[in-house]
């Protein structure tokens, strides 16, 4: 009971301070002084500084992106925006192949200290991709500003030998800009997976130790030829090393696993851009990515004496991403603005799966699967501005096909044609109140893992094999938002009411037989959700400065052919409480709390978290020492819950989540 009321307590003092600027996106920025947050376009606007941020707390990407209204994270990194898994997440609004297929990982691993800011579209207009129904997530990375060299450093250790270093440095030589920034990250994670019946009875205990590593690296360069022309480059790289050691336990034996991953991801990008004197602009852009898996595992029954070999099985996949746009964009008499553009994607995939089975009996399975897809873009929009209000209406037209080869005779092809459209109208109805409604469609295209047919061993429990479905298509979703903005310097107040509607919902199925065991993909027939989120700042004194970010919808999934519909709401609510002690001491305190989530097999159970952080600016505001404790009540755990008429299974994942941070950041720059 006390840490009930601890934790509503926390959850009621919640979030960050605020400052409200207008636009059609959630930004989540460092270097500025406050946050913000608006209802104005197509969602909201964030601005989350680094001297508010605790950056031990907000030392992963993860961590940062829970900082936006709507935004779920599970034990695993898998996210949510609004209730939807489906997004996009881009690096300097460029798609990159590392945050595919083991996103959740890199969402883990990947430093802070790189980024800049975030911005997210919950509705994206029609200049913008098309995938995720949740809307597009834009991580933007540091750069030098206002002409001067400036950069930062930074370093931090925590329990169970955590640590990790960075640095970013920017300059402006004329009218060539440089920018670099590399970091570098070590971690412990001790976790659990157990398995129950509805008795109670456990089936299966699976625990294990990882120290995953991480490095990456990123460069730009931008040169101004003249007041109308202007080009440049970046290229960035990322690297993940993942060894983890554990036992799995089940009532027929009990197994050591040997687990090696690697991941590395390269990509490079060059554009070139001109300024008409007519008030036009054309920018012509391409971009290569380059990803590497490696994943390596052995287990060995330790029930036996001695140890016994059971199998090996090996991953090897391989992706190349090839980008190529044209955008351009003409201001007409009277406010008005018409863009235009071509987006052109190409994606070849290899993936060799190899198992060694020892015991019961040997064998030899290979398997070796590869897939391209080549996706072609053209849009139009049209916007007009105005003193009490503006407008925009888009379309995107899209050409997709995609091509599996399973083996020398069998191979699986799709292609579609659609149409994309957007519409957003906003009215200022004075300096403190506005309105908006945007609506648009998008459309989620399986990813590689999805449709690869391959068996391969889940990681949770090597019982049930992962297999994808090369058939299924592509699910279309219907977006409509409804805004309100309040502003006022004590308090502000962002409510959106949102619906979402898909069709041909891709959704992952567990299956069991008398023959095997599988965690399958499908098209569910549709789903709709209803909902509401709200962002609240207030400011009662100098020193103290509130926010509550909430969101409540109702799920509806339709999820077989006879019409069985499943129904249920949904809620959960974040902020944090920043205590100004003195001009350069700011305490912190986060809570986090999350509803039971409806699935289309069962629920996730409700998990609550608090953190909270310390830090003191010293020398003159150039250096920052930062104290922070994650998860200080320990409470971080997931329950999942399978119950259907064939099956039942209660799935309880946990992992040492209550850390302890020390750190030290110095930003320097020229005078």
């Amino acid at each position: 009971m006390a840490r009930k009321l601890l934790s509503a307590f926390f959850i009621t003092v919640l979030f960050f301070s605020a400052e409200l600027y207008a636009n059609d996106s959630i930004y989540i920025q460092k270097n500025i002084r406050e946050i913000e947050v608006t209802g104005k376009g197509t969602g909201t606007k964030c601005i989350i500084p680094s001297d508010v941020l605790i950056a031990p707390n907000q030392s992963v990407l993860n961590n940062i992106l829970e900082l936006i209204p709507s935004f779920e994270t599970d034990l695993e990194c898998n996210v949510r925006l609004r209730g939807s898994d489906k997004m996009t997440i881009l690096i300097n609004g460029k798609p990159t192949a590392l945050l595919g297929d083991y996103r959740s990982e890199v969402l883990i691993q990947y430093p802070a200290s790189a980024i800049e800011r975030i911005e997210v579209n919950y509705i994206p207009d029609a200049t913008r991709l098309s995938d995720g129904s949740a809307g597009i997530i834009d991580i933007i990375l540091k750069q030098s500003y206002n002409g001067k060299m400036s950069g930062s450093v930074h370093a931090d250790v925590a329990n169970n030998d955590r640590y990790s270093a960075g640095g970013t440095w920017g300059a402006s030589l004329g009218k060539v800009s440089v920018n670099v920034n590399a970091a570098y990250k070590k971690e412990m994670r001790q976790r659990a997976f157990k398995r129950y019946d509805r008795d109670g009875n456990l089936l299966l205990d699976n625990t294990a130790k990882a120290r995953p590593q991480t490095v990456t690296g990123h460069i730009g360069v931008n040169y101004s030829i003249n007041s109308a022309n202007r080009l440049g480059g970046e290229a960035s790289y990322f690297y993940l090393n993942f060894d983890r050691i554990g036992n799995i336990i089940n009532p027929k034996a009990q197994v050591r696993r040997d687990n090696e991953q690697s991941q590395k991801d390269g990509s490079g990008s060059l554009f070139y851009e001109h300024t008409f004197s007519l008030k036009g602009r054309i920018r012509i852009e391409g971009t290569y990515r380059k990803s590497v898996y490696r994943e390596d595992n052995q287990n060995t029954r330790i029930s036996t004496n001695p140890h016994a070999l059971m199998f090996t099985h090996i991953i090897d996949q391989s992706v190349d991403e090839y980008d190529a746009n044209l955008s351009y964009l003409q201001r007409l008499a009277d406010g008005q603005v018409l863009k235009a553009g071509y987006n052109g994607r190409w994606q070849s995939a290899d993936n060799e799966y190899n198992k060694d089975n020892r015991l019961p009996r040997p064998s030899i399975l290979a398997y070796n699967t590869d897939f391209c897809q080549n996706i072609q873009s053209l849009y139009a929009q049209y916007e007009i501005n105005r003193a009490d209000w503006e407008a925009r209406a888009g379309l995107r037209g899209e050409y997709y096909h995609r091509h599996l080869s399973l083996s020398e005779a069998e191979n699986k092809s799709r292609t579609d044609w659609y149409l994309l459209p957007f519409a957003s109208l906003s009215y200022r109805i004075n300096g403190s109140n506005s309105l908006s409604i945007d609506y648009g469609r998008r459309v989620n295209r399986p990813v590689f893992s999805q449709l690869n047919p391959t068996p391969i061993p889940s990681a949770e429990d090597e019982t049930y094999n992962v297999v994808g479905n090369p058939d299924v298509k592509p699910e279309f979703i219907d977006n409509l938002s409804l805004s309100y903005e309040f502003r006022h310097p004590i308090i502000s107040i962002v409510p959106s009411l949102y619906y979402r509607h898909r069709d041909n919902g891709i959704a992952e199925i567990i299956q069991e037989n008398a023959d095997s065991k599988t965690i399958g993909i499908v098209n569910i027939f549709d789903t709709n959700t209803t909902g509401l989120d709200l962002s609240l700042r207030i400011s009662p004194l100098s020193w103290l400065n509130l926010n509550i970010a909430g969101n409540v919808y109702h799920d509806e999934i339709q999820a077989d052919k006879r019409g069985g519909i499943k129904k249920d709401w949904a809620q959960s609510v974040r902020g944090t409480a920043d205590i100004k002690l003195s001009p350069n001491t700011l305490l912190q305190c986060t809570g986090l709390w999350y509803s039971d989530i409806m699935t289309v097999q069962g629920c996730i159970k409700s998990h609550y978290r608090i953190d909270t952080g310390i830090t003191q600016q010293v020398f003159a505001r150039r250096g920052e020492v930062s104290l922070s404790v994650t998860d200080w009540l320990n409470s971080a755990r997931e329950t999942i819950v399978i119950d259907t008429p064939d099956l039942y299974q209660k799935n309880v994942k946990t992992r040492d989540s209550r850390i302890v941070r020390l750190g030290f950041a110095w930003n320097f720059h020229s005078k």
